[in-house]
């Protein structure tokens, strides 16, 4: 399950708009959106936000990541950063993958301080 799907199933779930999360989240409509449509990923304050209000495990949130990234690599589109810079699907998303795995060391860090 990709890591939209788990935000639009969890609030369908608990019955709220994406409006309302937003609110909850201290974050814009349309930010909310992009999270669930998977255009875009959440900061780790947010993605720490997400967890809780859903009650989610946080490693499993981050575990929806690497779904995402599967359905990517499989795709074989590319990423523009502007019109002459482009980038291979593959190669941006071990990119994201290495910070994915800093940010979780990061994250059990943060929760072993507590």
């Amino acid at each position: 399950m990709t890591f939209g799907s788990v935000l639009l199933r969890n609030r369908v779930k608990n019955n709220y708009t994406q409006n309302q999360v937003a609110e909850l989240l201290q974050v814009s409509q349309s930010t909310y959106c992009d999270w669930e449509s998977g255009s875009a990923i959440p900061k780790t304050e947010n993605l720490i936000k997400v967890a809780s209000l859903y009650n989610l495990d946080l490693n499993e949130l981050l575990a929806s990541f690497h779904q995402e990234k599967v359905n990517i690599v499989n795709s074989p589109n590319t990423i523009s950063n502007s019109p002459n810079s482009k980038i291979e699907t593959t190669e941006a998303l071990v990119k994201i993958a290495e910070n994915i795995e800093k940010l979780v060391v990061l994250i059990e860090k943060l929760y072993n301080k507590e």
